[in-house]
């Protein structure tokens, strides 16, 4: 059985649970005690290739221990990432000026926070660019009025009502002293 480099590093490309049907295999072949291994009639190989199944599992443990590590750094790294990017929301939402403020004010009053502004308007924009809103399909009419206007529908994100729930200050300040 010829084997080149090729077919080698395919081993590598191997899904994890065909690596851990491996690693299991091939540990169960090294550590199962001679008694049950004869059983099996797997002695005379374990003796004559263990040289092979031990190669192929530690290659094989060694492939599971990182995707495991890769995962759970990813996992962590993303639960990182989404902390710093709600304090920052929050930030940003707290630091809003009043014209912003009373945009999204009129969309909370809203039963489906949805609101028809004008798209050339710069707080549209601005709340547009930072995600606070979106448009409420890409296949909206537009109408371009004299004034230059084009009315649009657009909602507001749900994670700026979630986090103004969460916030008492931010509730403050978008409902009034009361709150929702």
């Amino acid at each position: 059985m010829n084997m080149n480099f090729k077919d080698f590093l395919d081993f590598f490309k191997l899904p994890p649970h065909t690596l851990f049907a491996l690693a299991l295999g091939t540990g169960l072949i090294l550590f199962l005690p001679d008694s049950i291994i004869s059983k099996l009639y797997l002695l005379n190989f374990r003796n004559n290739c263990g040289w092979v199944i031990s190669l192929i599992f530690i290659i094989s443990f060694t492939l599971l221990v990182t995707i495991l590590i890769v995962k759970v750094g990813k996992k962590l790294y993303d639960k990182v990432l989404y902390k710093k990017l709600k304090k920052k929301r929050i930030k940003y939402l707290k630091e809003l000026d009043k014209v912003k403020t009373q945009a999204i004010k009129e969309f909370l009053k809203e039963e489906d926070q949805t609101l028809t502004l004008n798209y050339n308007n710069g707080v549209t924009q601005q709340l547009l660019h930072m995600y606070v809103i979106q448009m409420a399909g890409s296949t909206q009419p537009a109408y371009i009025e004299m004034d230059n206007s084009m009315p649009i529908v657009y909602f507001l994100q749900p994670w700026v009502s979630k986090l103004i729930d969460e916030d008492e200050e931010l509730k403050a300040k978008f409902y009034g002293k009361k709150g929702k």
